[in-house]
């Protein structure tokens, strides 16, 4: 059986957590006899193996109207994705993303061939701020609203949430009478027309899909709130993608040292990590922040975090460390600190902090939620500056709190699991 699987980008291109995922996933998958194939988008076509996996790269356009960007996706993108299929002949597509590369116009493109699709739900993908978060700071409910989601786009572009929610309507009927006009003031005036527009491509794209993976229920719920019928729906959990040593670890006692493993984004709110610290100048403990970094705002936010942390001996920030030397890196560690401010699938250092057990401090929110037990193999933290002061006065004046939470760190299951389960999967929807 070959599978196409179709992620945001790949290799060696800066990858983030759904590109290593796809790579795990494909190496268990060659184990048990399956061809997996990799396409992504990118700058320019190109063709080439990454280890062991074939990989086919399709240029997505350089310019794109604001309906192929919000709403049907990339034609061009589309016709090259299409291309692909004729070539690789796969028995299965499997889309890890939903972009206007990855779009509604690749999903048809499968269809056409009568190939049949799974889809795996990642990263929030129906919302259109993709984070789930109304108006940036809310934890949402997830339900496509027409007026709800434009006037939250709205407030995304400077519009302030109040004045968002009074003018949506109108802006968005007005919007629908301005198709040749954008940039600037032109692009937040139809945003909400756009949103709405999106809203409707992203449920066909779902209907294009034979069967959609999840990673944790909060995504399960999100999409049968949204008409999704639940037997569509599969549950396949993150495994850990490559062994994690469990090495002897340093003497306990201070300074309790915090780490940090990934993307350095404002999303990932590192910022609170420091602020914390800063605003603590009494605690033993040392923050240890190991940052992937990507182009764009990363770069800027680094910088300020940097500033930030100032001369403060106790905040070191290094390179990204690979994953060869991760298991020594954690056997330093007494807990990984996931502070993130958005909804998160996985993620999958809390499953190698637990293979090396390490407990795991993150947000009470989505994924993170379903992976720790506050109190039992780690702690569950509101996403505020205050929430994480309070868990370094806990954990450093708590002499036993720390060997009680490892004590309690079941070993994590394997992506070889889910590789099996999504084999199971795929038989299912080719019969």
């Amino acid at each position: 059986m070959r599978v196409l699987h179709v992620p945001f980008g790949y290799f060696p291109d800066p990858v983030a957590g759904t590109e290593q995922y796809v790579a795990g996933l494909a190496r268990e998958q060659q184990a048990l006899g399956i061809d997996p194939v990799v396409a992504a988008p990118a700058a320019a076509d190109a063709e080439y193996a990454h280890e062991g996996v074939s990989v086919h790269r399709y240029a997505v356009s350089a310019t794109l109207t604001l309906e192929e960007l919000w709403a049907a996706g990339d034609p061009g993108a589309a016709h090259r994705f299409g291309a692909i299929l004729d070539r690789v002949r796969p028995d299965v597509v499997h889309l890890h993303a939903y972009t206007s590369g990855v779009s509604l116009r690749c999903a048809v493109e499968a269809r056409a061939r009568g190939t049949p699709m799974v889809f795996t739900y990642h990263t929030p993908a129906t919302c259109p701020r993709g984070t789930l978060l109304r108006w940036g700071r809310i934890p949402c409910d997830g339900l496509l609203l027409d007026h709800r989601c434009g006037a939250c786009m709205m407030s995304a572009h400077g519009v302030p949430a109040p004045l968002a929610r009074l003018i949506e309507r109108p802006v968005r009927m007005a919007g629908r009478q301005l198709d040749q006009r954008h940039g600037g003031v032109w692009t937040g005036i139809r945003m909400p027309a756009l949103v709405s527009q999106r809203n409707r491509a992203v449920m066909e794209f779902l209907g294009q899909a034979a069967r959609i993976v999840v990673l944790a229920d909060w995504s399960r719920q999100v999409l049968e709130r949204n008409g999704v019928a639940a037997e569509r729906i599969t549950l396949v959990r993150h495994g850990l993608l490559e062994p994690i040593p469990r090495l002897p670890r340093r003497p306990a006692g201070p300074p309790l040292r915090i780490g940090y493993f990934g993307r350095v984004d404002p999303i990932k709110g590192v910022h609170l990590l420091v602020e914390a610290m800063r605003l603590e100048p009494a605690v033993q403990a040392r923050l240890l922040i190991y940052g992937i970094q990507q182009a764009g705002r990363g770069i800027g936010y680094e910088a300020a975090l940097r500033k930030r942390a100032g001369d403060d001996p106790r905040i070191e920030f290094y390179p990204a460390i690979d994953h060869a030397r991760l298991g020594d890196a954690l056997a330093e560690i007494d807990i990984v600190a996931v502070p993130s401010l958005v909804f998160e699938s996985g993620p999958l250092i809390a499953l190698e902090a637990f293979a090396a057990g390490v407990p795991v401090a993150g947000s009470d929110l989505g994924g993170i939620r379903e992976l720790v037990r506050d109190g039992e193999n780690g702690l569950l933290l509101d996403r505020s500056v205050a929430a994480w002061r309070h868990a370094l006065h806990r954990l450093t004046r708590d002499g036993a709190l720390l060997a009680y939470l490892r004590e309690h760190i079941a070993a994590p299951r394997l992506m070889r699991d889910a590789a099996v389960e999504m084999s199971a999967i795929y038989d299912a929807i080719r019969a």
